[in-house]
């Protein structure tokens, strides 16, 4: 297929060109009239030079107007700009058009030197029409006057220029005038008085045509039919229903979203009763199939989990936290957190809110529904962060530690020993992504917990703060641990509790990791018991083996040592 050819510019932008289209610019300012510069017909420009130039090769607006003497001149005219494909007539008009609008006034002024017509009755009208030079006020507005007329009386001029050119011409119907009218209306071919009482003297109706009724089946005249009607009705519903392949009967298709999604947007939409249903159901899965269920695939369930479990402060502080996306004045308020870069102060704002007076333990119905549902979202995040990825997902949210702080500093009531449980777990799988420092209000309660007397607590406490920043490099340094903790440590090493032991081994070898620690200890605690205990751990659950010992020398028997 050859290549197409490149399409030739419309214009062809010369000096001549320029100057010209400079004087006509200043011509129709002084006219105060529009100039299109480049008026566009079809996909081309015209040239209004060219245009001009041709035009008056032909002796002008007027001489090539003339329908008489020079018949198709504007379509000859138009095919020298436009393509011939496209519809020479329409073409040809709006080439007349663009030239009335923009040239014939400069045309009158400098080809025939002659004053033109005011723009009212030039540039603001049709191009209908020619005689230009001649044309004034006088003879234009009556001529508008005329035709106006011809319009009020039902005819326009067009109408009465095509009856004249019909052959033969077409009669119209006669109306009978009115008694004592001046005239009658004739066609020409009988007059409207006797001709007319002649026909309707002899005008005769046509014969009534009787109606082709059908009969309607009724079950008088037709009662066999409706038997049979019947037979077949009853038949029908005596058969099974027909399945009809390839249909959607009702009940079927459409199982909607699979539970996953259901419980996150139950989760989200606010409703007590969904939110239950969604918290049912997500600690199963998280418990089922815990490993394969993660936070990055579904958007927004770890913000909405921890949501349900910031309701916590509203059950005993009788607050609601709101949670702040922006940097502003909010902050300052006692009931805001920060969820861009976690809120520095929550230890101040959880002490300035007192606690609800509990008279005792039990509790109204929606209090315990309440804190059962803030359970299970602890329950689900808990199973979730088991697997690494969800742990690194959720450890780069801030609220997390806000939570774990708040859950942390709840009063010390039997209801809530399950969620703080909750809590310590979150904070030991998550706390080796953080870097917290020694004035971090989740490092000061973590510390804090050591002071509790349930051993579950403290051993948990323990791994949290030993893998605190467990990857960074350097390695995280334990700073500004009370002296009371450490003695507590060290005292505990003594419990015949093997995991107790083991948690307590980790923090003394995470402490002891800096110089300035070893100095406390010394100062602070029996190193000389201590360094007795930990010998004793070395022969922790040590077992004495005989191992055979086979002598060179041939003959001598074989010696054991123990």
């Amino acid at each position: 297929m050859a290549p197409a050819r490149p399409r030739e510019p419309s214009i062809e932008r010369t000096s001549e060109y320029d100057d010209f289209m400079n004087k006509l610019e200043e011509y129709h300012a002084k006219r105060g009239t529009t100039l299109d510069r480049e008026p566009k017909v079809g996909q081309r420009h015209l040239d209004l030079f060219r245009l001009y130039s041709r035009v008056c090769e032909e002796g002008g607006y007027d001489k090539v107007s003339d329908t008489k003497n020079n018949k198709l001149a504007w379509r000859r005219i138009a095919a020298e700009f436009i393509p011939s494909n496209l519809n020479p007539t329409t073409q040809a008009f709006i080439v007349k058009s663009h030239y009335y609008k923009n040239l014939a006034a400069y045309e009158i002024t400098h080809f025939h030197g002659k004053e033109p017509p005011p723009k009212e009755i030039l540039e603001d009208v049709s191009a209908k029409g020619g005689d230009l030079l001649t044309r004034t006020k006088e003879n234009f507005f009556a001529a508008s006057s005329r035709e106006l007329e011809s319009l009020t009386n039902g005819r326009d001029s067009d109408e009465s220029e095509e009856e004249g050119q019909k052959t033969p011409k077409e009669d119209k119907m006669d109306i009978d005038e009115a008694p004592g009218s001046s005239y009658s209306q004739s066609n020409g071919s009988y007059g409207a008085g006797g001709n007319s009482m002649s026909i309707i003297a002899n005008y005769e109706p046509k014969p009534v045509v009787p109606s082709n009724v059908k009969p309607v089946t009724t079950p008088s005249n037709n009662p066999e039919h409706f038997r049979s009607l019947r037979s077949r009705m009853a038949s029908r519903y005596a058969r099974p229903p027909q399945q009809n392949k390839g249909m959607m009967l009702p009940g079927t298709g459409f199982t909607g979203p699979n539970i996953y999604i259901r419980a996150l947007l139950a989760l989200q939409s606010g409703s007590v009763e969904e939110q239950a249903y969604a918290l049912h159901h997500l600690v199963k899965i998280s418990h089922e199939r815990g490993d394969k269920y993660r936070f990055d695939g579904f958007p927004g369930l770890a913000e909405a989990l921890i949501d349900r479990l910031l309701e916590v402060s509203t059950l005993f502080y009788g607050i609601r936290w709101e949670i702040s996306y922006i940097e502003d004045e909010s902050l300052q308020r006692n009931d805001t957190l920060n969820a861009i870069s976690g809120t520095a102060d929550l230890l101040q704002k959880i002490r300035s809110h007192p606690l609800l007076d509990f008279t005792d333990d039990v509790q109204t119905k929606e209090f315990s529904e309440a804190l059962g549902r803030v359970n299970e979202a602890g329950l689900v995040i808990r199973n979730l962060v088991m697997l690494d990825a969800n742990a690194h997902y959720v450890a780069q949210l801030p609220l997390v530690q806000d939570f774990i702080t708040i859950a942390l500093n709840l009063p010390a009531r039997s209801s809530v020993i399950e969620l703080k449980h909750y809590a310590l777990e979150i904070a030991e799988q998550l706390s080796r992504y953080w870097m917290l420092d020694s004035d971090h209000h989740l490092y000061q309660t973590l510390l804090a917990q050591l002071n509790s007397r349930d051993r579950g607590t403290i051993i948990t406490a323990l791994r949290a703060l030993s893998r605190i920043a467990m990857n960074a490099n350097p390695r995280y340094e334990l700073t500004n641990v009370p002296t009371d903790v450490i003695q507590h440590v060290c005292e505990w090493l003594l419990v015949e509790d093997e995991h107790l032991r083991e948690a307590c081994l980790d923090f003394l070898y995470l402490y002891t990791a800096t110089a300035e620690n070893v100095e406390t200890l010394t100062q602070y605690t029996d190193v000389e018991a201590l360094v007795k205990q930990l010998v004793r751990l070395l022969l922790y659950n040590a077992q004495t083996i005989r191992i055979p010992v086979q002598s060179k020398a041939p003959g001598k028997p074989a010696t054991s040592y123990a």
